[in-house]
Parts: structure tokens; C-alpha cells; sequence
């Protein structure tokens, strides 16, 4: 038994070892376990380890053979990376952490701490122009990245 767990520990090490070089720019993501969005396997490998950007973090699972697009495999990470913060935000009350950017339209939009950016495209939501409100995926105009909904709601009422 502790022979399968040195093999499975060391086929994880050198998985992990492939995600090295990858520019996150986020620290949620980079502090993120990567599972396969199929089995759950954390034996996920990097195809392309020459590219630097998240963009190409193109993925295969050892376990079951999936290939994982990078966005998925941010999705995923995201997901499994806040999944206490995102269940208590919906049981208690408050924002999820993982969001839908409003920009590329994935589920990678992180309120966390110092984040407030999209990991895959890089848009930041600022505040208001019309009312100040800090813009969140949440509260953010579904025409206008620069207003939120009551004042997008608002402004429509004025015509």
C-alpha cells in the first residue's frame, strides 16, 4: 500500500511540476489545486509547457484521458478552490468569491481579499460612474461594464 501512495505522490509531484512556469496572475489561482473537471483526478499535466501565459495552460488527466481547455481548467480550479467561501456566501448571505466575468463571460471573475479581476481576460470592474457603488459580477450593468444595474435600470427609465 504505501509503495501505490510514493508512486501516486511522485506521478502528482511531476504533474504539479508542469504548471510551474505559468504566469497566473492571480494569486487564488496560483495557490489553486487543478482537478480534472471529469474525475476529479488531481494527476492533470500541461500539454504546451513552453507558453508562459494561463491562456495556454492547456491540460490532459492521467486518470481518465480528458483534455482539459485552459479555461475549463480554470473554471474548475476556481471552483474547488473556493467552494467553502462559495457555499457559505449562498447559505449565510454575501458574494461568492468566483463570479461570471462580464467581459469574456467565464466563470473566472475573483472578489477575494487584494482580487478583483477576471483570470482569464483581465478585466477589472471599477466603481459606478453614476452612483460610486463598487462593481461586482453580481451588481455589474448587463450593458455597460461601467454602471451598475439600478443606475443601468435607472438611466433606461429616462428615456
Amino acid at each position: 500500500m504505501l509503495e501505490v501512495k510514493a508512486v501516486y505522490d511522485s506521478e502528482l509531484e511531476q504533474c504539479t511540476q508542469t504548471f510551474d512556469g505559468v504566469e497566473w496572475k492571480s494569486a487564488a489561482l496560483s495557490e489553486a489545486a487543478r482537478p480534472c473537471n471529469k474525475c476529479g483526478s488531481h494527476l492533470i499535466y500541461r500539454l504546451d509547457q513552453t507558453r508562459k501565459g494561463s491562456g495556454f495552460a492547456d491540460a490532459e488527466c492521467r486518470q481518465c484521458g480528458a483534455r482539459i481547455d485552459a479555461i475549463t481548467l480554470m473554471e474548475t480550479a476556481l471552483e474547488a478552490h473556493f467552494e467553502f467561501e462559495s457555499h457559505s456566501a449562498v447559505k449565510e448571505g454575501g458574494q461568492d468569491p468566483v463570479g461570471l466575468c462580464p467581459e469574456c463571460g467565464t466563470k473566472t471573475y475573483v472578489t477575494w481579499q487584494d482580487e478583483n479581476q477576471c483570470v482569464n481576460c483581465f478585466m477589472e470592474l471599477e466603481a459606478c460612474v453614476r452612483c460610486g457603488e463598487s462593481l461586482t459580477p453580481d451588481n455589474v450593468s448587463d450593458e455597460s461594464s461601467e454602471l451598475c444595474s439600478y443606475c443601468s435600470y435607472k438611466m433606461s427609465k429616462d428615456d
